[in-house]
């Protein structure tokens, strides 16, 4: 049961409705009285509700005018667990000038300028951009949260729900990896020795900057030359088993020389006790890792930025040129399936023509 009407009060036109009960009933005032074709007055607010209602496109006036920063942080409050916490946090953190715009007013070129921000540069991050994966997790949990205001009708309509991130190749080229004169650079500009190992650890053992500050002294294992990757640290410093893939749970084998650039942070350390810690001592966070290698790469005089996800590539790019198999790079680099690696690193593996024409040379030749 819905029911409109308007009345005179002290000079004011109110416009007055319920749509489910009375004692819901809800006001707007106007000086005009006007007509229904006039708008701005009494007569056509009260027209605009009434086929609002009667077509079933009716929202609360007053839910709708709420910021879309306040709507994502009580999706973000109504998490289950952790991991999806720490994720619905991250888009929180990434919004932008989104945050301050009422979901009513949200239009999809708002959405569509906002993903080109995340992909060009967040002014709030330093011109940082977000990788094209990144930035496609960050626009489908905004349409999860626009489509939750549609039904709980606070919205009419997920004006996100056409925008698409525009075509991206996310191959990996062999002319945009980084090479290992530019890799050590990066290491002598960290004048933090414990930001220098973990650029080590990034760069020969293919780890996420979460990952990397997740470690534990019992993760490394000394007599074996290996490491396990087991937990990461959370965006509010906080370690979690919540892995980014199930497949991120992996052990990885470590270079000799690395295990004694990690002994002198192990020394002294309980079994749980993290790797590595701020001058507080509290865990790195994947953002403290990010900005801190920020000012790491402008120290240098590189000809680019580089970044946590160039030495994934370094050490992936590694592994395929000295021939490891595509199912043993997937594992290395905690990907979820060996597509995954295939889709990222296709263009890095060698040429296969000789082999190929080798290969059906043979065959004509044995059948000859």
């Amino acid at each position: 049961m819905a029911s409109v009407w308007i009345s005179n009060k002290s000079g004011k036109y109110l416009v007055r409705w319920y749509v489910d009960s009375p004692s819901e009933e809800k006001s707007e005032s106007f000086s005009k009285l006007g007509s229904a074709k006039e708008p701005g007055t009494a007569r056509y607010r009260k027209r605009e509700l009434e086929e609002q209602i009667a077509k079933g496109t009716y929202v609360d006036p007053k839910l709708s005018k709420q910021l879309l920063g306040k709507a994502v942080d009580k999706w973000a409050g109504r998490a289950n667990n952790e991991g999806t916490e720490q994720q619905r946090w991250a888009l929180h953190s990434d919004l932008g000038d989104l945050e301050r715009v009422p979901i009513s007013d949200l239009r999809a070129p708002h959405v569509r300028d906002w993903v080109d921000v995340l992909l060009k540069g967040r002014p709030w991050r330093d011109e940082k951009p977000l990788q094209p994966g990144t930035v496609k997790r960050r626009l489908d949990m905004l349409k999860t949260v626009l489509n939750q205001l549609v039904a709980d009708d606070v919205l009419v309509k997920n004006q996100a729900a056409s925008v698409k991130l525009p075509p991206i190749d996310a191959e990996v080229l062999p002319e945009n990896l980084m090479t290992l004169e530019e890799g050590r650079t990066m290491m002598s500009a960290a004048k933090d020795d414990r930001i220098r190992v973990m650029i080590l650890i990034a760069l020969q053992c293919g780890l996420r900057p979460a990952e990397i500050a997740g470690l534990r002294v019992r993760d490394i294992d000394t007599a074996n030359a290996s490491l396990a990757v087991m937990q990461q640290i959370s965006r509010k410093r906080v370690a979690t088993s919540v892995l980014k893939t199930k497949a991120s749970r992996r052990s990885v084998p470590m270079p000799l020389s690395l295990i004694s650039e990690v002994k002198p942070f192990i020394e002294g350390k309980g079994l749980d006790s993290l790797l590595f810690q701020t001058l507080n001592n509290k865990p790195y966070s994947s953002k403290d890792l990010g900005d801190w290698l920020h000012r790491v790469a402008r120290r240098t005089e590189l000809s680019r930025v580089y970044t946590w996800r160039d030495f994934r590539h370094f050490y992936a790019s590694s592994l395929i040129r000295h021939g490891i198999n595509v199912k043993t790079v997937q594992r290395r680099m905690g990907h979820s399936s060996a597509k995954v690696t295939l889709d990222i690193y296709t263009h890095v593996w060698p040429d296969q023509d000789d082999k190929t024409r080798e290969a059906i040379e043979l065959v004509w030749f044995d059948a000859a």
